[in-house]
C-alpha cells in the first residue's frame, strides 16, 4: 500500500498543471460553499433578531382562545396589566423581560379622508426592554431613524407610510382614532403623528399604526388591561424550554405561543432561504465533483500504456484501482483544506468588518456578521471526500479493467 501511495503522490507532482487546475476548482468551490453557509447563518440571524427583538418577542401570552379569534381583535379576551401576571412570568427561569400590548382596530381619519387601521399599543418603557430593535423602526420623512414612542408624549403615534399617504397626512399632523370600546360603545381620541414606521410586511404599511399603551387604554376603556404579554428570553436557544415552563406556571387559563406561531411568515422565509442556498451549495459541490471525475478519467485515457506496463510487471487490478482513487483523494485533501481555510478566512474578515444592509425605506443600517460552525466545516470536508471517492470510482475501475496486452498496444 505504501508503494501505491508513493506512486499516487509522484503522479500528482508529475502532472502539476492538471493537479493545480483541479485543486483550484476544489478550492474555489469549497470556499464559496463555506461563504454561502456563513452568509446564510448571518442573514437568518438578522431575520430572527428582527422578528424576536423588533416584532413578536420570544413568545407571547394570551387568554385561552385569543389566537383563534385574533383577526377579530377581541378585546374581551384580555389579560391583566396591573403587574400580577408580569410578576408570575418574570419568575419563570429564562425570562428576562415582559411587556404588555393591546391589539385593536378601528377607523382613522383626518379632514375628509378616513381608513380602517390595525393598531398596536406598546408600553413606552418596557417595550424596548423586550424588543430593543423596535425603537429603530421609527423613521422621518427621509427614511432616517427618528424619535420612537416614549413616555414624554403620551398621544404620539407611529403610522405606516402608505396609510399616511392615503390620508394625506405627514409627521406633525393630527389624526382621529375612532374605535369600539371594551364596553361596546364608541370612543374617539386625537393623536399626533411623530414618525413613520418601517414596514415588516405589506399589510403593516397599508393599515398599521402604533400608539402608547396608556393612550390605548383610555381610548378603549381598558385601564389595567392588555390583550397580550410579550416576553423576552435569555437567548433564542431557550425559547421553547422557557415557553413550556411558562405554560406550566400559568395553567389552562392562558395560552403561550412562540414567535414561530406569531409571525409564521418569518419562519417560512428562513426555511426558503436555507433551502435555496442549500440547493446552490449542492450544485457547486456537484460541479466540483464532476471536475474531479473528469480529471481522473482524462488521466486514465492518457496513461493507458503506463497502466498496461504496471499490470504486465505484476501490479494487481485492485492496486491500479487504489492508485487512481488515492490520486483523486490527494487532490481533494489539498484542495478541500485550502478551500476551507480560504472560506473561513473570508468569513472571519467579513464577520470582523460586517456587511452593511439597509431595509427597504431606509432607517437603521444593520450589519451582517457571517459565521460558520466547526461541525459544518467538518461536514463539508467529509462531503468533499465522499464525493471525490464516488467520482473517482468509475474512472479507477475502468483503469483496473484494462487488459495488459491491449493497454501496451495503445498509442
Amino acid at each position: 500500500m505504501f508503494t501505491v501511495t508513493a506512486l499516487a503522490l509522484r503522479n500528482l507532482w508529475r502532472h502539476r498543471r492538471r493537479t493545480l487546475i483541479t485543486m483550484s476548482t476544489l478550492v474555489i468551490g469549497v470556499a464559496v460553499v463555506v461563504f454561502l453557509s456563513g452568509f446564510r447563518n448571518a442573514f437568518i440571524q438578522l431575520i430572527l433578531d428582527d422578528a424576536i427583538k423588533s416584532q413578536a418577542g420570544a413568545f407571547q401570552v394570551h387568554r385561552a382562545g385569543y389566537m383563534d379569534a385574533t383577526y377579530g381583535t377581541p378585546l374581551d379576551l384580555n389579560v391583566t396589566a396591573d403587574g400580577t401576571l408580569e410578576k408570575t412570568l418574570r419568575a419563570v427561569p429564562g425570562v428576562t423581560g415582559v411587556t404588555p400590548r393591546i391589539r385593536f382596530g378601528g377607523l382613522v381619519s383626518s379632514g375628509g379622508k378616513s381608513s380602517m387601521f390595525s393598531g398596536v399599543a406598546v408600553h413606552p418603557v418596557t417595550e424596548y426592554e423586550v424588543c430593543p430593535l423596535f425603537r429603530f423602526r421609527a423613521v422621518d420623512g427621509d427614511g432616517n431613524t427618528s424619535t420612537p414612542l416614549g413616555p414624554e408624549k403620551d398621544d404620539g403615534l407611529l403610522i405606516g407610510r402608505e396609510l399616511a399617504d392615503g390620508l394625506h397626512v405627514k409627521v406633525g399632523d393630527s389624526v382621529t382614532l375612532l374605535v369600539q370600546t371594551l364596553a361596546g360603545g364608541m370612543n374617539a381620541l386625537d393623536a399626533t403623528i411623530i414618525a413613520y414606521t418601517l414596514p415588516t410586511d405589506p399589510f403593516s404599511a397599508k393599515r398599521g399604526l402604533w400608539v402608547t399603551l396608556p393612550f390605548a387604554q383610555r381610548l378603549l376603556g381598558m385601564e389595567g388591561k392588555a390583550t397580550e404579554m410579550v416576553v423576552a428570553t435569555a437567548s433564542a436557544g431557550v425559547i421553547d424550554e422557557t415557553a413550556a415552563a411558562a405554560r406550566m406556571a400559568l395553567g389552562p387559563t392562558y395560552e403561550v405561543h412562540t414567535w414561530e406561531a406569531i409571525v409564521p411568515f418569518v419562519k417560512d422565509a428562513i426555511e426558503r432561504l436555507a433551502y435555496v442556498l442549500g440547493i446552490v451549495s449542492t450544485v457547486l459541490l456537484l460541479i466540483v465533483i464532476t471536475g474531479v471525475m473528469n480529471t481522473v478519467l482524462m488521466s486514465v485515457y492518457e496513461r493507458v500504456r503506463e497502466v498496461g506496463t504496471m499490470m504486465a510487471l505484476g501490479m494487481r487490478r485492485r492496486s491500479i484501482l487504489a492508485l487512481f482513487v488515492l490520486e483523486a483523494l490527494g487532490m481533494c485533501l489539498m484542495g478541500a483544506l485550502a478551500g476551507l481555510g480560504l472560506g473561513e478566512a473570508v468569513v472571519k474578515y467579513l464577520d470582523w468588518r460586517g456587511i452593511p444592509i439597509s431595509p427597504p425605506g431606509g432607517g437603521m443600517t444593520a450589519l451582517l456578521h457571517p459565521w460558520v460552525t466547526p461541525g459544518f466545516m467538518a461536514g463539508a470536508l467529509a462531503v468533499a471526500f465522499l464525493g471525490t471517492v464516488v467520482a473517482a470510482i468509475y474512472p479507477a475501475y475502468k483503469a483496473s479493467r484494462l487488459r495488459p496486452v491491449e493497454a501496451l498496444r495503445a498509442l
